[in-house]
C-alpha cells in the first residue's frame, strides 16, 4: 500500500473497511448509525488523505 492508513482517523478507518465491502453509502451509514452526508464527508477525506479520486482508486492502492 503507497499510502499509511495511520493517517486516517478510526472513523474514516469504519468507513474504508465498508467501502472495500463494496457497501452503498446508506448501507454504510447504516452500518455506522451516521447520516449519509457524515459518510460521504468521511469519504472525501479519506480520498484527500490518500490522494484518490474514487472508490474504485482507493480499493486498488489498498490491495497493493
Amino acid at each position: 500500500m503507497k499510502h499509511s492508513a495511520c493517517d486516517l482517523i478510526e472513523k474514516e478507518a469504519d468507513i474504508l473497511k465498508e467501502i472495500v465491502q463494496l457497501k452503498s453509502i446508506r448501507d454504510m451509514a447504516l452500518e455506522l448509525d451516521i447520516t449519509e452526508r457524515t459518510v460521504k464527508y468521511r469519504i472525501s477525506r479519506i480520498f484527500e488523505k490518500t490522494c484518490t479520486k474514487n472508490q474504485r482508486e482507493l480499493i486498488r492502492i489498498i490491495s497493493e
